[in-house]
């Protein structure tokens, strides 16, 4: 039988290794290797093995991993976001207002909590509140649908429950 050879005195006793396995191949015997799957043998020395460590190149014994990705919180560029910045635009998602579309700037012209790049409506805060297809901002109806927007008598309101005089064109009649 062969003893462990390149323990480094880290271990208490000698084991022995008569079949010489070096799994990792990282010149320690496999029964003398206190990291037998990890070839750099817990490089940031937390005492989590590489191979199964959630952050191997730094340090993170407690291996949180807050949005549970696999990537431990103190590498996780986005220890909050599990698609980690899945638009890619630096920003990411758990305070992106547009978190699965490319907008670095953020813009939000209408203040509503949605990014311009992904507003249907970034001018219209109510995001068209009354769900006739077309923004508040140019809706001639805003709050009743009326995907038609007809005005029969051009007067800016739309004719379905807004105008209260829809064949009066000299008066502006809302309901």
């Amino acid at each position: 039988m062969t003893a462990c050879a390149g323990d480094g005195g880290q271990l208490p006793e000698r084991s022995a290794n008569a079949d010489q396995a070096d799994g990792d191949s990282d010149g320690l015997g496999d029964v003398c290797d206190t990291c037998p799957a990890d070839p750099d043998n817990d490089i940031d020395t937390d005492g989590v093995c590489g191979d199964v460590d959630n952050c191997p190149t730094t340090a993170n014994a407690d291996q949180a991993d807050g949005d549970n990705d696999g990537l431990g919180d103190v590498c996780d560029t986005c220890p909050a976001d599990p698609d980690n910045d899945i638009d890619t635009d630096g920003v990411c998602g758990d305070v992106d207002n547009c978190p699965a579309t490319a907008n670095a700037d953020q813009a939000d012209g209408d203040n509503d909590g949605l990014g311009d790049a992904c507003d249907s409506c970034p001018a219209d805060p109510d995001n068209d509140i009354d769900t006739d297809g077309v923004c508040g901002d140019v809706d001639n109806c805003p709050t009743t649908a009326n995907a038609d927007q007809s005005d029969g008598d051009n007067d800016g309101l739309g004719d379905a429950f807004c105008d209260s005089c829809p064949a009066d064109r000299g008066q502006r009649h809302r309901r």
